[in-house]
């Protein structure tokens, strides 16, 4: 008797260790699709509408500035390496001039914009255009226009300021800022969509989990899954299949026979046919 009750435990243990069934997962979230449209539609909304009540776009705006060394002119056609090291140097320099608080001030002066130093240095970005000479200025603004006309006026102030600190140095204007196309950062659309598919991917994983946590016995081998018993027989569901039923339960509950010799003379007439 306890071998048995070892070999039961053993085999339940074994059963329940089973890898899941991936097929009828998949059948699960298919029948269930129209749970997952539902979410896709909730989710794409909550996302459109969030979205465009709490994001604003932001438009990048470049300008071009070419870092003239005291050396070397704009039209010499000589370029030494000591002299392209030099003006690679000095855009570093003309970086932390352009964050000074007298070329920002200035420019918000000209500009007439309402924005505060600090305001506008979180707006401006420098750097050294592929590590050439080149100094790439970026300003990031929600108005793209505004954009545009901040990043026009540091070429232009810049240059005056570092005419005036470094001797013998300047700045070339290379390409002026013009008005961006598309926005910088992700639209409306961007988040619509991306909350769909978050929608989407946690309506899939609750039907797997309410699949998964179901215990309902729906077919043999769920039986064979959870009991030891052996099944002895099932019950076949005439109306399911579409096949001949006849008998008491056959009837509508008004046609049924109220005696025992109303019932027989039913299931004989029924096997007549």
């Amino acid at each position: 008797m306890e071998d048995n009750k070892q070999k039961r435990s053993d085999a339940r243990a074994t059963q329940q260790a089973e890898e899941i069934d991936l097929l009828e997962l998949t059948r699960a979230v298919l029948h269930r699709w129209w749970i997952i449209m539902l979410a896709i539609i909730l989710g794409g909304a909550l996302g459109y509408g969030f979205s465009k009540k709490t994001v604003t776009p932001v438009y990048d705006t470049d300008v071009l500035l070419y870092v003239n060394n005291s050396s070397l002119s704009v039209g010499s056609t000589s370029i030494s390496l000591s002299d392209m090291t030099a003006s690679s140097n000095l855009v570093e320099t003309y970086i932390e001039i352009l964050n000074t608080r007298t070329v920002l001030n200035e420019v918000i002066a000209r500009t007439g914009v309402n924005y505060s130093y600090y305001q506008l240095k979180q707006m401006i970005s420098a750097s050294s255009k592929n590590k050439t000479a080149v100094l790439c200025i970026t300003v990031s603004d929600p108005n793209a226009e505004e954009g545009v006309l901040i990043a026009n006026t540091i070429a232009t102030v810049l240059a005056e300021q570092i005419m005036k600190i470094i001797e013998g140095t300047s700045v070339q204007l290379v390409d002026a800022a013009v008005l961006p196309e598309v926005a910088a950062t992700p639209g409306v659309r961007y988040y619509a969509i991306r909350a769909a598919l978050i929608a989407a991917v946690l309506a899939i994983a609750l039907i797997v989990v309410c699949d998964l946590l179901n215990d309902k016995i729906r077919k043999e081998d769920d039986f064979a899954k959870n009991y030891d018993y052996p099944l002895l027989a099932t019950i076949p569901d005439h109306a399911k299949s579409g096949g001949s039923h006849y008998g008491y339960y056959s009837s509508k509950p008004e046609q049924r026979p109220t005696n025992q010799s109303e019932a027989a003379n039913d299931t004989r007439t029924s096997k007549n046919r």
